[in-house]
């Protein structure tokens, strides 16, 4: 009877782990759920010491309806609520998909490159 348990005990974690350990979802996907895209949005952009103007983007060609934006204004606010995102300086731009961080950038033209190509992606 011992055995059997031991058995039905490994099953059990070892499905536990098949579950838990094959989900697409990134760490900070699932700590950090409100960075995430909206429902309407294929990307959001976590903004950090500059504040984005939806008009910027599209003078860029960026299409923002696929961009829900969250700006904070200081590395210390940003290192207070998201540690794990381990900014290092300002301005910082983290871009995240459904699944995750895709993109952390400390210049703004790298960050318009990088979302010219999520847009053609698209």
């Amino acid at each position: 009877m011992i055995i059997v348990r031991k058995i039905l005990f490994s099953f059990f974690i070892l499905g536990c782990l098949l579950l838990f350990g094959c989900s697409e979802e990134d760490e900070f996907a699932r700590n950090y759920t409100h960075l995430m895209p909206s429902e309407n949005s294929d990307y959001s952009i976590y903004s950090v010491g500059y504040k984005i103007n939806p008009e910027e983007l599209t003078n860029q060609g960026i299409n923002t309806d696929n961009y829900k934006i969250i700006y904070e204004s200081s590395l210390e606010g940003a290192d207070n609520t998201y540690p794990k995102l381990e900014l290092k300086e300002e301005p910082a731009f983290v871009v995240f998909d459904k699944n995750g961080l895709v993109l952390k950038s400390y210049n703004f033209e790298s960050l318009i490159k990088h979302l010219k190509e999520f847009d053609s992606d698209n």
